[in-house]
């Protein structure tokens, strides 16, 4: 599914406002997209992007010089930057790298420039000062779109400064007979649905060994969790040994993320999109004594995972938390 058709279909309210937008040519000169854990955040940025830099001002452009760049090749439009906290921890560095680029003395008269900071949460407090000056006083072509999954760990002064856009929780039930994917094993799609809403990308996840590992190792674990010292065993032997890379250590903490947060669901609705794992979900919530204080630790640590530290004690730390 593109990243048109999923707002259109499933975030109405947004698709109306930059349809508004659009027409009129007015949009904000500060975003934040709100959304939990498993939002599409960043596509919709980039789709956002892609609308105030369109040279055409349409929505299904496609055809313009900069929708072509943002199609095939995002790093090589210069009106464009994307900080991706989900990839690292953002830097002062990196703020100070957008003034640069767009600073008043550097960019064209009558040319639109858009950054994007995925996950601002993520943030370090020196960065965030740098970005706090530079939303004060924002160049009139210069617009910014920031994203968070936690929106309550982003400071009020930067919130205060944007329009803030909600992500609503599609159903991913009709999101899964909407993408009608028959490839994917059901138990499967049912997680990774939660991590993409392209086919093509679902696709990828699911050919992954390492994922598919990392999944059926981490349902083991979490059917074990009431036994502290086996599941602890699970963790160092069959989990870690899988998580060597950056991509895989936040993929891990996601997929422990989504079990815990649908647990909390489960138990408040008893109504959740992992229709295959219900017994693990009442087996977390009996067995976390405060899940949601489990749920934002958990979250915090991720961000220090592109900071070299050791990644093996960050799990063991999750581990911890979790018992």
């Amino acid at each position: 599914m593109d990243i048109l058709t999923y707002i259109k279909t499933f975030q109405e309210n947004i698709y109306t406002l930059l349809e508004n937008n659009l027409k009129s040519n007015n949009f904000s000169h500060a975003y934040l997209l709100s959304g939990n854990f498993n939002s599409p955040l960043l596509d919709i940025a980039i789709f956002i992007a892609k609308l105030i830099l369109c040279q055409n001002k349409k929505f299904d452009c496609e055809t313009c010089d900069s929708c072509q760049k943002i199609n095939t090749n995002i790093n090589s439009l210069l009106s464009l930057i994307i900080i991706d906290g989900n990839e690292k921890t953002i830097l002062k560095d990196d703020i100070l790298q957008i003034e640069e680029r767009f600073s008043k003395t550097s960019i064209e008269k009558n040319k639109k420039f858009v950054y994007i900071i995925n996950l601002a949460e993520h943030m370090t407090k020196e960065a965030i000062n740098s970005l706090l000056k530079f939303l004060e006083e924002p160049n009139e072509n210069v617009y910014a779109i920031l994203t968070s999954k936690n929106i309550n760990q982003v400071i009020p002064t930067i919130v205060s400064r944007c329009q803030i856009l909600k992500i609503k929780s599609e159903d991913k039930t009709r999101l899964i007979s909407y993408l009608n994917n028959k490839e994917i094993d059901e138990k499967y799609l049912q997680i990774l649905i939660n991590f993409s809403i392209s086919n093509k990308d679902l696709l990828s996840y699911y050919q992954d060994k390492n994922i598919i590992n990392l999944i059926d190792k981490t349902i083991e674990y979490l059917e074990n969790i009431e036994d502290k010292n086996k599941a602890r065993y699970l963790l160092l032997t069959n989990i870690i040994p899988l998580t060597k890379t950056d991509f895989y250590a936040r993929f891990e903490i996601d997929l422990l993320t989504l079990f815990l947060s649908e647990s909390i669901s489960y138990h408040s609705s008893s109504q959740t999109y992992l229709k295959s794992y219900e017994n693990i979900l009442i087996k977390i919530y009996n067995n976390i004594t405060n899940i949601n204080k489990c749920l934002l630790e958990i979250y915090k640590i991720r961000k220090y995972i592109s900071i070299h530290i050791n990644t093996t004690l960050l799990f063991e730390h999750i581990d911890f938390l979790i018992h």
